[in-house]
């Protein structure tokens, strides 16, 4: 697969993700790497001394790759003109490896740019892969604008960050002992039926006893007798990926 130096330019979206990734960095909040694709350069400009042409040696897997607050994160970022996304932006190795990641604990997202509008989206992989999952059933080859919930749009901070994908520069409690970081993993993994009694545990020493229930938004049900497990609620509100959500729960 070959690609011109065409497609190196406008490269605004990661230049302001590089940017906001700085200022994590630079504030102790995350650590966030650019991953590089493999390239062989074919054609170099003798006087730019710029690639213009090249072969990817291999897949690529995502565009980004971390830790925030201690929660591993990978991410790919994508640039979108109009308000519907065509799933053709987006490839099969890519969901396997986000897929794979989510099953090791982390957090896999897109970053979308919605340029028209000037809105960043912060799509969870759930979503993208029931998305993904449609398309690849003979439903629409591409999500809409209008498809997308509300809550996962990112606000402009009005600070020094560009594009605020943690939702929030504040600095959350980083757990040190042993138990508080088994709460931690517990929480990234509330629908394990192993952690619940982590998981309570953690919801009540951050007074989100209101996480507990039947409601779409509640993480886990109350447990009504010994013998009746704590199942995880699957509601439509109940993803607990989204970095506002997560990270607001370590605080502990």
């Amino acid at each position: 697969m070959a690609w011109t130096s065409r497609g190196l330019r406008g490269s605004t979206l990661e230049e302001m993700i590089n940017r906001t990734n700085e200022q994590y960095r630079d504030k102790h909040l995350a650590l966030i790497q650019k991953v590089p694709t493999p390239i062989t350069p074919i054609k170099i400009d003798k006087e730019s001394r710029h690639i213009t042409l090249a072969y990817f040696e291999k897949k690529s897997t995502v565009d980004y790759i971390g830790a925030v607050q201690g929660i591993p994160v990978c991410f790919d970022a994508k640039e979108c003109k109009t308000d519907s996304f065509p799933l053709a932006n987006i490839h099969e190795h890519q969901v396997t490896f986000m897929k794979d990641f989510e099953q090791q604990g982390g957090i896999s997202f897109l970053l979308l740019y919605f340029t028209a509008r000037d809105e960043y989206y912060y799509l969870r992989y759930e979503t993208m892969k029931t998305f993904w999952d449609r398309g690849q059933n003979g439903g629409k080859k591409h999500f809409s604008y209008t498809e997308l919930e509300t809550s996962f749009f990112l606000p402009r901070t009005g600070s020094s960050v560009l594009v605020p994908y943690p939702r929030t520069m504040d600095p959350v409690y980083v757990p040190k002992s042993p138990h508080e970081k088994a709460m931690q993993r517990a929480l990234i993994q509330y629908r394990n039926p192993e952690n619940y009694e982590l998981v309570c545990e953690a919801l009540r020493r951050t007074h989100r006893e209101d996480l507990i229930g039947f409601g779409p938004k509640c993480l886990v049900r109350p447990r009504k007798m010994a013998g009746e497990a704590g199942k995880p609620s699957r509601g439509k509100g109940s993803n607990g990926k989204g970095f506002g959500q997560k990270l607001s729960l370590i605080h502990i």
